[in-house]
């Protein structure tokens, strides 16, 4: 009776996938590769004298010494039971933000010209708060696909970032994924040199920057796969299509959480980002996101909703798109010759404008 139901759950299980398989093929849906363990950013940690360090819009992302960087313009740190004297490094601090101490944590240096970074100590514990000033208009520049697999690549897009905010007067960058090719070792390297930079950075992940045998790279160095914020009333949500989790015509959990986010939103305006975007715009390609009927619900609830701007990177073009209310944004051209990037503008009665910039200055 056992084998019986034994060899009745193997056909039941067999013929499910195949019918599955063929319902794919049928309804042109790609498989991803499925990952068992979700990466996860570090946002607690524990010392081995006991000391425990918890944040909220940051990363623990080194213990040595103990480095943090911000993923949200507004952020804290709690530090308890601490057993001895802990230099820490907060890293992509906007210069003009507010900074708060509590318990006996003093600032060592400031955040200095050319810098996003402060240096703090502390032999008893606290807290420290992060606040960025709020900006009836900001904007900001938006690029994705670096592609960097060299140090000289990493000096090089650094150099593109501080051209194209003099230029545009930006706040700050999203880099729209793809940041390294294939190497996600590279990523700590990225976010060592980001921190150097004079005003903030934050990012999303790419299907390059996710590597199947270093899966935690990017939300160890850089921000977590999915996460959002609020600047200036104005709600940012970053979205992982990168990796797509589960092969499915269904939208996952994941979305389902994001849906939620923007359509029961207060903010003035919702900005989306995610790395492939939900269309190709190029004719006869399809190298969007790898779910059509999942990116096709995605689309619907951008287009019935306050989501003023989606922007993607991934395909090695400069597209823009607006579709009832909704701009659907590609600028995933890189460093290349002719490339743009977006530059997002945001106004004190919440509409968003965005328009391209050439990533290199002309003469």
């Amino acid at each position: 009776m056992h084998k019986k139901i034994l060899v009745f759950t193997a056909l039941f299980v067999g013929g499910l996938l195949v019918g599955i398989l063929l319902w794919s093929v049928i309804h042109n849906l790609k498989f991803s590769p499925v990952s068992l363990r979700r990466p996860e950013a570090i946002l607690s940690a524990t010392l081995s004298d006991g000391t425990v360090f918890s944040c909220s819009g940051a990363i623990i992302r080194k213990t040595n010494p103990l480095t943090l960087r911000l993923f949200a313009p507004n952020a804290s740190l709690t530090i308890e039971n601490c057993k001895s004297h802990l230099n820490l490094v907060v890293e992509n601090i906007h210069p003009s933000s507010e900074i708060n101490f509590s318990g006996d944590i003093v600032s060592s240096s400031s955040v200095r010209s050319g810098e996003s970074v402060i240096r703090l100590e502390t032999e008893m514990g606290g807290s420290v708060r992060v606040r960025s000033p709020y900006k009836e208009s900001f904007r900001f520049i938006a690029l994705g696909d670096f592609a960097c697999s060299s140090q000289e690549d990493i000096t090089r897009m650094n150099q593109v970032l501080i051209s194209l905010v003099e230029r545009s007067k930006a706040d700050f960058v999203v880099l729209l994924g793809d940041i390294v090719r294939n190497d996600s070792t590279m990523l700590e390297k990225v976010a060592d040199s980001l921190a150097r930079l004079p005003f903030p950075v934050y990012a999303l992940v790419g299907n390059h920057d996710y590597n199947s045998s270093v899966p935690d790279a990017f939300c160890r160095q850089l921000a977590p796969m999915n996460y959002h914020f609020v600047y200036s009333d104005v709600l940012f949500i970053f979205f992982n299509n990168a990796d797509e989790f589960l092969p499915s015509c269904f939208p996952s959990l994941e979305m389902e959480k994001v849906v939620s986010l923007f359509e029961n939103s207060s903010a003035k305006a919702v900005l989306f980002f995610c790395h492939k975007p939900v269309e190709d715009p190029r004719p006869d390609s399809d190298h969007a996101m790898g779910r059509p009927s999942a990116a096709e619900y995605l689309k619907q609830k951008f287009l019935g909703s306050n989501v003023s701007v989606v922007l993607s990177g991934h395909i090695g073009v400069w597209n823009l798109k607006k579709e009832r209310n909704t701009i659907f944004v590609v600028a995933g051209e890189g460093m290349s010759d002719n490339a743009k990037a977006a530059l997002v503008k945001v106004e004190p009665n919440g509409s968003v404008n965005v328009e391209p910039i050439r990533v290199w200055e002309t003469k």
